[in-house]
């Protein structure tokens, strides 16, 4: 499964914790709540997007030139600013969209879930 790390502004980062912190999430999917259901906390979070991440790193193995340059214009740098937050809100926006549901975004905290579970066990 391919996941999309988002890159964004200041202002997404804001609008995230009003999101997951207002009492309006309870007209929509509360993802807050979904959070606390799979026990994730932002780390977890973070943690998930830099197994992803390292993941699609590894995949320039064979165009070492195209990674250098992916890491030289910044960009690599630019999508871990703030990407927890970031993709957190992405999360939401889509689900306003009606492009991702709560299947969709249960299987993704699974996942982050799972990864969880794998470094505190990794970490003993």
């Amino acid at each position: 499964m391919d996941y999309i790390l988002i890159i964004g502004t200041g202002s997404l980062y804001l609008r995230f914790f009003f999101m997951l912190f207002s009492d309006s999430m309870s007209e929509k999917l509360p993802l807050k709540q979904l959070l606390s259901e799979y026990d994730l906390e932002i780390d977890d979070i973070r943690w998930y997007l830099s197994v992803v991440r390292a993941q699609q790193l590894l995949s320039y193995e064979k165009n070492f030139d195209e990674l250098v340059q992916f890491i030289w214009s910044g960009k690599l740098a630019d999508s871990l600013h703030n990407m927890e937050e970031e993709y957190l809100t992405e999360i939401e926006d889509q689900l306003d969209r009606d492009i991702l549901d709560e299947t969709g975004i249960r299987e993704i905290l699974a996942d982050a879930y799972a990864l969880k579970n794998k470094r505190k066990w990794n970490s003993r």
